[in-house]
């Protein structure tokens, strides 16, 4: 027997709630990730690898897996343009020497982009 049509109304209402869920989610994950980022390049630290972004993100109260940060660092890099970094694929992949681009920096502090091209590091 087909749904009614209050059922199907019903369904799309939770469909909507979890993909906006999902959503905010993503977004706290990937704004989470460039603060990380940010505030070490301010504290001039180390470049990190994603094994420690993903420790810092884990302390931080979020719930996330290794693969999803890595996931999380090639779509900034790849798509967004706000990170650059290195990685090896032997039988374990790493990223390492992660940073911020110009465009990444002028993200997170409009300030910081005066005057600079996009997509150079910092």
């Amino acid at each position: 027997m087909p749904p009614s049509l209050a059922e199907s109304r019903v369904e799309k209402k939770t469909v909507k709630a979890v993909s906006k869920h999902q959503s905010s989610k993503l977004t706290v994950e990937r704004n989470t990730l460039l603060e990380i980022l940010w505030t070490n390049h301010r504290l001039q630290l180390p470049k990190l690898n994603d094994v420690t972004v993903w420790g810092l993100m884990l302390n931080l109260g979020l719930t996330v897996g290794l693969n999803h940060v890595r996931t999380l660092l090639r779509t900034l890099k790849d798509f967004d343009g706000y990170l650059s970094f290195k990685e090896k694929s032997r039988v374990h992949t790493k990223i390492q020497k992660i940073k911020l681009t110009v465009a990444g920096a002028a993200l997170l502090d409009p300030s910081f982009g005066a005057g600079r091209s996009g997509g150079r590091d910092v």
